[in-house]
């Protein structure tokens, strides 16, 4: 399941990427670089910036499209840890490869997340993998 979450965050990055180099135009005569290797380019350094996690989520706030997960924290303890996370629009939601709606997930879905973090340290939902 995990290949299938990578997966989807590679498509994710190259829609991104894909739609950003359609808006953006470019000046007669300057180089501009094949639309494959930008694309490459961007899955491999959204690779490097992702995290991955397996948590079960504890509460969702459809106003603010945040969903709260409590997952195991690293240590040397055995600790667990509640943080949110911000599902946009790009965020690939899926269950046994079925897409799912944020209004469709609930508290205690066991969940798998490959999320990044923004510049202000918020964590941004990638992908979101129901476990059954």
């Amino acid at each position: 399941m995990t290949n299938y979450i990578r997966l989807l965050l590679c498509l994710v990055a190259a829609l991104a990427l894909l739609q950003a180099s359609v808006n953006v135009g470019h000046t007669e005569g300057e180089e501009v670089a094949a639309p494959e290797a930008a694309a490459a380019e961007e899955t491999a350094a959204a690779e490097q910036d992702a995290i991955e996690l397996s948590g079960t989520i504890t509460s969702i706030e459809p106003e603010t499209s945040t969903i709260l997960v409590e997952y195991a924290a690293e240590g040397t303890e055995a600790q667990s840890s509640t943080s949110p996370f911000k599902v946009t629009e790009a965020t690939a939601i899926t269950s046994e490869d079925a897409q799912l709606e944020l209004s469709e997930l609930k508290a205690g879905d066991q969940v798998e997340i490959i999320f990044t973090l923004d510049a202000e340290g918020t964590r941004i939902v990638q992908a979101l993998s129901v476990q059954k």
